[in-house]
């Protein structure tokens, strides 16, 4: 038997249709991307880890999705495409700043999957 699962996402409702032998973890991050840019809650409870959500399913439930907060701004990834939207914490009433493009210079260092960090700076 189907379930449905919304989940709301910056002013966004999303529905799903999952079959019990569904993988939602695979079909949330097909709509969403890297986990790692949100949280979720269901009915005002953080359910970390992600891999939590599979366990709390049921019909008609609702999962509220934030983009995850990181020190002075927030960063948001619309995992569809660019731009990149960066909004100021400490002064809400800042524009928000929006990247279009992405340019990496030959003289960083190379991309080393075994590590657990990155950095971005604009």
């Amino acid at each position: 038997m189907s379930i449905t699962v919304t989940f709301s996402l910056q002013d966004e409702e999303h529905i799903l249709i999952v079959e019990p032998d569904d993988n939602f973890l695979d079909i949330l991050m097909s709509t969403l991307g890297d986990f790692d840019n949100y949280t979720f809650s269901i009915n005002g409870e953080k359910i970390t880890p992600v891999s939590n959500l599979s366990k709390k399913l049921y019909n008609n439930i609702i999962i509220d999705v934030a983009p995850y907060t990181r020190g002075l701004a927030n960063l948001f990834i619309d995992p569809r495409e660019f731009p990149l939207e960066i909004k100021s914490l400490k002064n809400p009433n800042r524009p928000a700043m929006k990247i279009e493009t992405v340019h990496i210079s030959c003289s960083s260092d190379s991309f080393n999957s075994s590590k657990d960090m990155a950095s971005f700076i604009v």
